[in-house]
């Protein structure tokens, strides 16, 4: 496992570089994205996904997070993108704003049984964090997320539980530090064209009203 300080990669953009050909040898890499440590493969790797999933212990049915690095990239991975959801991403993106969305028809259905593990839709993102950003567009690749804890415990902030936990599988780990818990992103869906939040995070749901028309609200 290469082990790589945060603050060295603005200073040294090689370094970016060795995260970015991890990632196209679809190895599972580990950045800072908010308060939590991300686990990262190629989400478009059927392997590397399948990986992922494994050392996790993933069990819960929760959508996965897909990466991308602009809205441009969304047909990529999903489909059916309704008008609300493109203000949304006008307004929020990149930024701790997650959509549901059906993933795309173009993506195998083995990939799209595993990525959605058993729901109807993934959790799609442009994150804010600049490390990631940069990898995204450097690698050309979206990218699968996972924080980085064993399911359904803790410890996705902190340096030595994610060494302990994942050190044996990864390839990168960008350390940026013990990681302090601060809110997560907001959750959104949309069901026949109709804003519902999921999980209210960083985002209120007053500021999301304020960007969508009267009429894509929920009903009262």
């Amino acid at each position: 496992m290469l082990v790589i300080p945060a603050e060295e990669l603005s200073a040294d953009p090689s370094k970016i570089e060795k995260i970015v050909t991890a990632v196209k040898r679809e190895k599972v890499i580990c950045i800072q994205c908010g308060s939590t440590y991300r686990l990262a493969v190629p989400a478009f790797s059927a392997q590397a996904v399948s990986t992922l999933f494994q050392i996790k212990r993933r069990t819960k049915k929760a959508p996965a997070l897909v990466f991308i690095p602009d809205a441009g990239a969304l047909s990529s991975v999903a489909q059916e993108v309704p008008d609300v959801a493109s203000a949304l991403m006008k307004a929020f993106w990149p930024g701790p704003l997650t959509l549901l969305f059906k993933p795309s028809d173009d993506l195998p259905a083995e990939l799209r049984k595993a990525l959605t593990k058993g729901r109807k839709k993934i959790g799609v993102r442009v994150p804010e964090n600049p490390v990631a950003h940069d990898i995204l567009k450097m690698s050309g690749m979206p990218l699968l997320v996972s924080s980085a804890n064993v399911a359904s415990r803790k410890g996705a902030g902190s340096v030595a539980q994610v060494k302990q936990n994942f050190g044996r599988w990864l390839d990168v780990f960008v350390d940026a530090g013990d990681l302090k818990p601060y809110e997560p992103s907001t959750l959104v869906d949309f069901r026949k064209g109709s804003l519902h939040i999921i999980r209210e995070g960083m985002i209120r749901e007053e500021d999301i009203k304020k960007v969508i028309s009267p009429s894509n609200e929920d009903p009262p």
